[in-house]
């Protein structure tokens, strides 16, 4: 069945590649991206069930999660030259890096998470209340609720994305923030890289660009700020992503971290993969 695009409602869609057993479509009019058809929720589910295991945090004695923090905390920076305190919600907190590097600079904390691993992790760190279980931002949240809520490379992996938008204006207070991160089909790295890009996986079911995501935004949220992300990485992370992806077929990699030094493999360093941040305010409709 065809559906309209969810930024200009156009109804044609140009056929670009095969992305496994999904056909990856592009609009016409403004070349927003996405999957056809989606994957199920049962195959969703079973994608984040260990999703963050390609981190490995057991084994990084808190290296990873620092590193994360440092990604994060730069986010953070750029939100407090509007706001400095108030109740934040980060919608799929992961294992609340995000979330401790906002408590840490005074900001009131909650977090959704579809993930079991990520809402034990963050349960434990932050107490069951503040933490839930949704894959949208549920009813029972009331509306007017948060003064930020963070999107951190989330908005690519949303099935029914105007609901969840909706949702999201909802649940702010008046004058609230959003904050989000996603892959810029106009990046520098997805022109080079083209059906190889490394953010094509099936789990991101849109794909933006830095226009037309502004022009899905804006009729309930203005527009602050539109910039390159960069994030802090190191090769240690690096050498995990490479292996999860791989599905393990890379077993090299596991012997070569045994032979590179801590310092070096947790050496951080920044860089831009392709990705964008947003930080918009909520319109008063």
């Amino acid at each position: 069945m065809k559906t309209s695009c969810i930024v200009c409602k156009n109804n044609k869609f140009k056929y670009l590649f095969k992305l496994k057993n999904y056909n990856l479509m592009e609009c016409s009019n403004c070349s927003l991206q996405k999957l056809e058809p989606q994957p199920s929720l049962t195959e969703l589910d079973k994608i984040y069930s260990n999703y963050y295991d390609k981190w490995n945090y057991n084994n990084s004695n808190n290296q990873i999660s620092n590193m994360k923090k440092l990604t994060f905390s730069e986010y953070l920076k750029q939100i407090t030259k509007f706001i400095s305190s108030g109740k934040l919600l980060d919608v799929g907190c992961a294992t609340g890096d995000l979330l401790s590097a906002a408590q840490s600079m005074g900001f009131d904390v909650y977090g959704a998470e579809v993930s079991k691993q990520g809402l034990d992790i963050c349960r434990k760190k932050f107490g069951k209340n503040k933490i839930f279980e949704s894959h949208l931002i549920t009813n029972n949240i009331k509306k007017n609720s948060f003064d930020i809520i963070i999107l951190s490379d989330v908005i690519e992996h949303i099935v029914e994305i105007d609901k969840f938008i909706e949702s999201i204006w909802n649940a702010l207070k008046d004058n609230g923030f959003l904050m989000l991160t996603t892959p810029d089909t106009n990046s520098i790295s997805k022109k080079l890289m083209q059906s190889k890009w490394f953010h094509y996986k099936i789990e991101h079911l849109y794909y933006f660009n830095n226009s037309n995501i502004k022009t899905f935004l804006n009729p309930k949220f203005e527009i602050l700020i539109n910039k390159k992300v960069y994030k802090t990485l190191n090769l240690g992370y690096i050498l995990s992503l490479l292996d999860y992806y791989s599905n393990n077929k890379l077993k090299f990699i596991n012997q070569l971290t045994k032979f590179i030094p801590n310092k070096l493999l947790y050496f951080n360093f920044k860089i831009h993969l392709g990705e964008m941040f947003i930080l918009c305010r909520k319109r008063t409709l």
